[in-house]
């Protein structure tokens, strides 16, 4: 009796078709999401073709393994003598100024990139590039000063790897060398940026030394010809239209990271960098959700990169923040909200215009702050607030938190008591354009931090102690509690203030008027004794 054929690891029968898993080894895995090797359906339902297929494709798939463990069988590690430390210093200075060369003569990439960044007195793109190199150099030479190798240690690697070297950095004689190629690196930076003043400093030839070719080493930095940040940003940006919040938050990460771990390129990045990363952020005072906030955005990029193919893998995929420290927010307690009335009661100011707002909308502290009178108008027959991005002259910068947040809120009849109607017609005869003109965008200050030092002043007023668990933004906590309490739905709720919900459908369902006009009128504060505001 012939026995049953020998079973084959990962073959399986999905709805009669043959179906093959082929799990990589750990040791040969990119990254947490690179698992599979193989991956899908033989085409057949015959057992047999499928077996033949199956076996063939695991034959090649574990072919390819043992040239990739051989391939990454470590070579035999060499001393660094000073012949092969002096060729490295001179493909270092060679990379680095070659490298500058060619930004010169086509530098559009890197403008395009550093027009994007705050610039104060706005520079010309020639001295954009002149503040940017300066900065280089001097991040260099205090990497000299402290002795910082990391760095560097990074920047020779990938000048050897090529070239199948593999040299032992250990010891004091290593460490030497590699403070010496540190310094090599720092002058030929400070040569670009004396090429800037007008210094005529050739490029030296590629070393001709044997068993050592020209390769390119990527400046540790926007210098290089190679991949950078300042690439993956223009990258990201071109790749969709970005809103002006994203920007600027990926852009303080890119900031942020440098200041951390010094000019490291993407190519260069391993898990480390995104601890010590993370570390530096804590060491700022930073919480769970903050960091998260800096962090993710680089992640973004570096995926794009693969995406591109620019970069083989994201060395940060799968990088997790712990957010378990972030302040929770809580709903202002009672007692605490007629204080805070109390105080703005007293108040004579159109900020005052800010807790009954908050209160009566449930909408974010920024998106009130960036109100415009012209947002305040009769939609459906009802007199609303629209919530929008879209940029207005002089108002470029107005933006939403999501996609969500992109909606109609109706003006509660309590508003109108107040005589918000009428506070609005009043500033529109003086010619104003905004409904907070306290809060316009001043310098680098937004209108949500403006507004948001104003609601501490109140707050401070009202006799509040400092907690950070309550803020404005407890207001739409405030909201929320009121409105479920009164068993509004919960879809309605989330279209009101503008919540992202995690219900498919949720995507394809527009509240009408009149139900946001119902959700409005359960928010009744008349209990805290809000004074007639008028105009």
């Amino acid at each position: 009796m012939a026995s049953p054929p020998r079973p084959i690891p990962g073959l399986t029968r999905r709805r009669q078709t043959f179906f093959l898993t082929i799990v990589k080894p750990v040791d040969l895995r990119a990254g947490p999401a690179d698992r599979y090797a193989f991956r899908s359906t033989l085409g057949t339902r015959d057992e047999p073709i499928a077996r033949i297929k199956a076996l063939a494709i695991r034959a090649d798939v574990e072919t390819q393994w043992a040239a990739e463990r051989e391939r990454r069988r470590p070579q035999p590690a060499i001393a660094p003598t000073p012949a092969l430390i002096d060729a490295l210093a001179q493909a270092v200075r060679h990379a680095v100024l070659i490298g500058d060369d060619r930004l010169r003569v086509e530098p559009e990439g890197l403008d395009a990139a550093l027009a994007s960044y705050e610039w104060e007195g706005n520079p010309s793109p020639t001295e954009r590039r002149l503040i940017l190199r300066a900065w280089i150099a001097e991040q260099w030479v205090q990497m000299v000063a402290a002795g910082d190798l990391s760095a560097i240690t990074l920047r020779i690697e990938r000048l050897t790897q090529p070239m199948g070297l593999r040299i032992d950095w250990s010891g004091m004689p290593g460490k030497l060398a590699l403070l010496k190629l540190a310094r090599v690196l720092a002058k030929a930076s400070a040569e670009a940026v004396a090429r800037d003043r007008g210094e005529l400093i050739d490029t030296p030839e590629a070393p001709a030394v044997p068993g050592i070719q020209a390769v390119p080493v990527a400046s540790p930095s926007a210098l290089s010809a190679g991949l950078s940040w300042a690439t993956l940003l223009a990258d990201w940006k071109a790749a969709k239209t970005r809103k002006p919040a994203a920007i600027k938050i990926t852009e303080r990460g890119i900031a942020e990271f440098i200041k951390a771990c010094g000019p490291v390129p993407p190519e260069d990045l391993d898990r480390g960098h995104a601890a010590k990363y993370r570390a530096a952020l804590v060491a700022q005072g930073l919480k769970g959700r903050s960091i998260r906030n800096l962090l993710s955005p680089l992640v973004a990029l570096l995926n794009l990169a693969v995406d591109s193919g620019k970069l083989k893998v994201n060395p940060w995929a799968g990088v997790k923040v712990d957010t378990s420290d972030s302040t929770k927010r809580l709903p202002w307690r009672l007692e605490q909200l007629k204080a805070l009335v109390s105080a703005n009661n007293s108040r004579d100011d159109p900020g005052r215009w800010l807790l009954p707002l908050l209160l009566y909308t449930g909408c974010r502290l920024g998106e009130i702050a960036q109100l415009e009178l012209a947002d305040l108008k009769e939609i459906d027959g009802q007199f609303s607030i629209e919530i929008h991005d879209m940029a207005t002259e002089g108002h470029e910068a107005r933006s939403v938190k999501t996609a969500a947040g992109l909606r109609v809120v109706p003006i509660a009849p309590q508003l109108l008591a107040m005589g918000l109607r009428e506070h609005a017609e009043a500033l529109r005869a003086c010619g104003e354009r905004f409904l907070f003109p306290r809060f316009i965008q001043s310098g680098k200050k937004r209108p949500s931090e403006l507004a948001g030092r104003y609601f501490l002043d109140l707050r401070k007023d009202a006799g509040i102690a400092p907690d950070p668990r309550f803020s404005a933004h407890s207001c739409r906590h405030n909201v929320r509690s009121v409105l479920a309490g009164a068993s509004v739905n919960e879809t309605i709720i989330d279209k009101l203030i503008g919540h992202e919900s995690g219900a498919v459908q949720s995507r394809y369902t527009h509240a009408s008027m009149g139900a946001l006009v119902t959700a409005v009128a359960v928010l009744d504060w008349s209990g805290l004794n809000f004074a007639k505001l008028g105009a």
